[in-house]
């Protein structure tokens, strides 16, 4: 909710691990969702490469943007959680990590602990566990969650790693590629 929270005074926000937004409700809006798209945008504009960026129906998500190097394909409505990669073992293996951190801080702090207020987690903790917990999920198992979900290669019959030349993600029902219409 907070701009600038206590635990970022001293410090330089743009040098932190993530992209600090904040608004009233601590909920993802389309404004937000959209500057964070046309960042990715840039991002891959400079790297040379496109993506496909597979959404739900969430309010939040815009549906009438136009960027150049990424293409939004939404779920159907109310799809099944099978369906969607996140649901399919990367938020599991993602909260596994970060719960790593929270519980060694736990620990680190409870031996010296007089009061809970002791062992508090600040924003910035949380920031840095997010960072390491998402660098520690693996390219494994994210393919895997996309072949779980019913994603395939369409020349290896799964899921590789993308790279600037690897433009082509198909599911069960339909194949797409970046040059593709929608």
């Amino acid at each position: 909710k907070s701009l600038k929270p206590r635990c970022f005074k001293n410090l330089n926000v743009s040098k932190l691990p993530i992209n600090w937004r904040a608004n009233k409700t601590a909920w993802m809006n389309v404004k937000l969702f959209s500057e964070w798209l046309s960042d990715l945008n840039v991002s891959m504009k400079k790297q040379k490469s496109k993506i496909i960026l597979f959404l739900d129906n969430a309010p939040c998500h815009p549906v009438d943007i136009e960027l150049s190097n990424i293409k939004l394909q939404y779920f159907p409505p109310n799809t099944t959680p099978k369906l969607q990669p996140l649901d399919q073992g990367i938020i599991h293996a993602f909260k596994t990590h970060y719960r790593k951190h929270l519980v060694k801080h736990i620990i680190a702090r409870c031996t010296t602990a007089q009061t809970p207020d002791d062992i508090k987690i600040t924003h910035l903790d949380a920031i840095y566990w997010i960072d390491a917990a998402w660098e520690a999920v693996t390219h494994t198992t994210i393919r895997n969650t996309f072949r779980v979900a019913a994603f395939k290669d369409k020349q290896h019959d799964d899921i590789t790693t993308a790279t600037s030349n690897d433009t082509e993600t198909s599911s069960t029902h339909s194949t797409k590629s970046m040059d593709d219409e929608p």
